[in-house]
């Protein structure tokens, strides 16, 4: 019964080690600056649902495309 018990409170241990490496990603991720690079886009959703993609020229100007309501 012991080694149950104990191997339990490792689980647990380990479960808790595992949720506070999660925490600290996601902290991280919520403080720190979004980059993207090469050709991917950043796609948003404005609040009547229609997405769009937001690309950026060598010039610095933002151009957006519409994609519709459904990606």
């Amino acid at each position: 019964m012991t080694g149950i018990v104990s191997g339990a409170i490792r689980d647990v241990r380990t479960l808790q080690q595992r949720m506070q490496t999660n925490d600290r990603a996601a902290r991280d991720a919520l403080e720190s600056d979004v980059v993207l690079d090469g050709p991917r886009r950043l796609m948003l959703r404005s609040p009547n649902g229609t997405y769009f993609s937001v690309t950026v020229d060598n010039a610095g100007a933002l151009h957006t495309v519409n994609l519709g309501t459904s990606l």
